[in-house]
């Protein structure tokens, strides 16, 4: 390229805006992805002062191009991250829930006394104690 096409204000137009979709690309790659839900939508929204609706057909591209988002990108990639990490805490947890509400206790007399105990206890208390473990370890990562 010419150096003397350098100086001309459509070159640093074009460049400034080449820059400003090189930000922009890797974010709504980022914001295309499943963790990120309606709250997380609205911390944006807030973040650069606009509205628009991300449940309906009427989100485009336009619609984010014109909010700025480039302008809020590392806020805006906080917000990602708080996403993956809630994501994360949800999976856990509905694996968690998944696994304890298919668990079958059986019960047996004791003794003499026909009361009801709770059989093969300590591969449940295991299974409790490892379901607590990762609980505690979530919400001190949170």
């Amino acid at each position: 390229m010419p150096e003397n096409l350098r100086d001309w204000q459509a070159y640093s137009d074009l460049r400034d805006k080449i820059k400003s979709l090189e930000m922009l690309l890797p974010l709504l790659k980022h914001l295309s992805m499943e963790c990120i839900k309606t709250r997380h939508w609205g911390q944006v929204m807030k973040l650069c002062g606009t509205s628009f609706n991300v449940d309906g057909l009427e989100l485009r591209l336009k619609t984010l191009l014109s909010a700025g988002l480039e302008k809020h990108n590392e806020n805006i990639m906080s917000i990602i991250d708080s996403a993956k990490r809630e994501l994360a805490i949800e999976t856990k947890l509905n694996d968690i829930k998944d696994r304890w509400g298919l668990q079958n206790f059986e019960f047996g007399a004791w003794r003499e006394r026909q009361a009801p105990i709770l059989k093969n206890v300590l591969p449940i208390v295991e299974d409790l104690e490892e379901a607590q473990t990762t609980i505690q370890t979530m919400l001190t990562l949170q």
